[in-house]
């Protein structure tokens, strides 16, 4: 089981690593200025895509991103990953700094994202 585990995490950071020389790349075009102001976008083909499949909901917290988009092909053959990078659409939490499609204009919450709010124990809110 742990060889197992550390296989998985390694195919991640490996998926990780081709992600963050992406994300630099852009930076360097100024096309972002950080991790968090970027929407990846990752093609994968081969037994890759079904591990990323899986980790699909914990994708951009892997990358330190705002948004992952995952396009998964099929699960046969070598693995192949493409990543690409653009600028992450929505608005700027205050908080988290995470773009997402709508922040609060409650005056209480004003400019903060519902995942935010819910860990500042917003009623009603959920952790997402």
């Amino acid at each position: 089981v742990e060889a197992y585990l550390l296989g998985r995490w390694e195919r991640l950071r490996a998926g990780r690593e081709e992600v963050n020389a992406a994300l630099e790349d852009k930076r360097k075009q100024k096309v972002i200025g950080n991790a968090l102001g970027a929407r990846v976008i990752l093609t994968a083909r081969g037994p890759v895509a079904a591990l990323l499949d899986a980790n699909r909901s914990y994708l951009p917290m892997l990358f330190n991103v705002s948004d992952v988009a995952l396009h998964v092909g099929g699960g046969e053959g070598a693995d192949q990953v493409q990543v690409e990078v653009e600028k992450a659409p929505g608005v700027k939490c205050a908080r988290c700094w995470r773009f997402v499609s709508a922040v609060s204009s409650e005056p209480e919450w004003a400019g903060i994202c519902g995942r935010c709010m819910a860990a500042l124990g917003a009623p009603g809110q959920q952790v997402a």
